[in-house]
C-alpha cells in the first residue's frame, strides 16, 4: 500500500483478487444464503403434516343432556403427495446449488475481466504519459530549431497541437482508470472509491518484449468434453429432474386426502355421566376439481424444460467454440506483435529520433514514429488482456479452471 494524493491505493494480483472476490462479493454472499434457504425448504418439505385437536361442547352447562367431545383430526395424504413434494424440494435445493455454482463461474470471469481492464488502463494511463512527455520534449526541440532558424514556425505550430492532444488523451487515460478502479473495487465488495493498483507482470516489467508467452490451452476437443459438468447445463439438467418432480407431484395430486378422527364424547345425563368413543373419516369428493389443469401445466413445463435443456448445450458449445477461437487469435497476434512489430517499431523509433536531431526527418515524421511504437505496445497489452479475458470466458463455461494460466481459488 502506498500513500497517494488522497486515498491508499491497494496494490493487488489477480489471484489475491479473485480471494477477495470469493470472500465479499455480495452476489456470492446472496447465492450461498439462497442455497442453504432451499437445503431448509427441502427438509421443510420432508416432515408429515401435523394433527388437529379440537373441542366442542353441545348445550349449556345447566342444561340437560348437554355433551362435551374431544378429539384428534389427523390428515393422511395418499397417492406419495409427501414423497413427491420431498423430491420437489430435493430438486430445488441441488439446482440452488447448481446456481450458485454458476455464480461464482461468472463472477470469477467478471473480476478478471475487470481484472485486465483495469492493467490495461494503467498501462494505457502510462502510455498516455509517456506520449504527453515524448511530445512535450518534441515541442521544446521544434522550439530550440526554429528560434536556431533551422525548421519552419509552422512546425512549430504543430508541435504544440501535438502536444495539446496528448495532453488532453492523458487526462482520458486517468478517467479511464477511475472508471476501472471503481469497477474491480465493487466486484471485490469494496467501496467504488477504493484505489485499486494490478501488481501483475505486465506493470513490473521495464521490456513489453520481455513478457512471458501466453500459456498453450488444453485441445478444444478436451474442453469440450466437460462441458457436460458444466454449471449451466448442469442446470438445464437439474431444471429437467425438477419440471419431472413437478409433474410427478401433480399427478399424485390427483389423490384425494383422507383424514382420520378419534375422540370422546361426554353425554352429561342424570343420574350418571357417559362416556361414547367418537370415530370417522372425511374424504373430498373430486367432483369438479381434479387437478386436471394443474397436471396440463405439469406436462408442458417438463416439455418446455426439456427443450432448454436442449439449448443450453447448443448455446455452451457454441460460446466455448467461439472463447477458444478469441483465445488461439488473440495469442497469435501477441506474439507476432511481441516477437516482429514490436523491435521493428522501437528500431524505426530511435531512428526517427536521431535522424530528426540532425535535420534529416521532419517533426511529423518523428511524431508519426512515436505514434507507432506506442501504438504496437498498447495491442500487446490489447491482445493480451483479450487472450486472459476469454481464457477466464472459458473457465466460466466449464465451471473449472482449465490450467491455462488463471490463479486458482477456494470455494466459499
Amino acid at each position: 500500500r502506498a500513500q497517494t494524493e488522497d486515498a491508499l491505493v491497494h496494490r493487488i494480483n489477480l489471484a489475491q483478487a479473485l480471494a477477495l472476490a470469493a470472500q465479499h462479493n455480495p452476489e456470492l454472499s446472496a447465492a450461498d444464503l439462497g442455497q442453504q434457504a432451499a437445503r431448509a425448504q427441502a427438509q421443510q418439505q420432508g416432515l408429515l403434516p401435523n394433527p388437529e385437536l379440537a373441542y366442542s361442547q353441545e348445550g349449556v352447562p345447566s342444561s340437560a343432556g348437554r355433551s362435551q367431545s374431544l378429539q384428534i383430526n389427523w390428515p393422511l395424504e395418499l397417492g406419495g403427495k409427501r414423497a413427491a413434494r420431498n423430491a420437489v424440494a430435493e430438486r430445488e435445493a441441488e439446482l440452488a446449488a447448481a446456481k450458485a455454482s454458476g455464480i461464482r463461474a461468472r463472477v470469477r470471469t467478471e473480476v478478471v475481466h475487470a481484472y485486465f481492464a483495469l492493467l490495461l488502463a494503467q498501462e494505457g494511463q502510462r502510455l498516455a504519459q509517456s506520449h504527453a512527455q515524448l511530445a512535450q520534449n518534441a515541442a521544446q526541440a521544434v522550439d530550440k530549431r526554429v528560434a536556431a532558424g533551422k525548421v519552419s514556425p509552422v512546425e512549430h505550430s504543430r508541435a504544440l497541437a501535438a502536444q495539446a492532444t496528448a495532453q488532453a488523451q492523458a487526462q482520458a487515460a486517468q478517467a479511464a482508470l477511475r472508471s476501472a478502479q471503481a469497477q474491480l473495487a465493487v466486484l471485490l465488495g469494496q467501496a467504488a472509491t477504493t484505489r485499486l493498483e494490478a501488481a501483475d507482470h505486465a506493470l513490473e516489467s521495464p521490456n513489453l518484449a520481455a513478457l512471458p508467452d501466453l500459456p498453450q490451452p488444453p485441445p478444444l476437443a478436451a474442453l469440450q468434453a466437460q462441458l457436460e459438468q458444466s454449471p449451466a447445463l448442469q442446470s438445464a439438467q437439474l431444471e429437467r429432474a425438477r419440471s419431472q418432480a413437478q409433474l410427478q407431484l401433480a399427478r399424485s395430486a390427483r389423490w384425494p386426502d383422507v383424514g382420520l378422527s378419534l375422540g370422546v364424547k361426554r353425554t352429561a345425563d342424570a343420574p350418571a355421566s357417559r362416556n361414547q368413543l367418537l370415530l370417522g373419516f372425511s374424504v373430498p369428493l373430486p367432483l369438479f376439481n381434479r387437478q386436471q389443469g394443474a397436471l396440463q401445466a405439469a406436462v408442458l413445463a417438463d416439455d418446455q424444460a426439456r427443450e432448454q435443456a436442449r439449448a443450453s448445450a447448443l448455446q455452451a458449445g457454441q460460446a466455448l467454440l467461439q472463447a477458444y477461437g478469441q483465445y488461439e487469435s488473440a495469442r497469435a497476434q501477441n506474439q507476432l506483435l511481441q516477437t516482429q512489430a514490436l523491435p521493428a517499431a522501437h528500431s524505426a523509433y530511435r531512428a526517427a529520433g536521431l535522424g530528426f536531431e540532425y535535420g534529416k526527418f521532419s517533426f511529423l515524421e518523428l511524431l508519426d514514429a512515436q505514434r507507432s511504437y506506442l501504438a504496437v505496445q498498447e495491442q500487446i497489452l490489447q491482445t493480451q488482456s483479450q487472450a486472459y479475458r476469454a481464457l477466464a470466458d472459458m473457465e466460466a463455461l466449464l465451471g473449472q479452471p482449465i490450467n491455462a494460466g488463471l490463479p486458482t481459488t477456494s470455494k466459499k
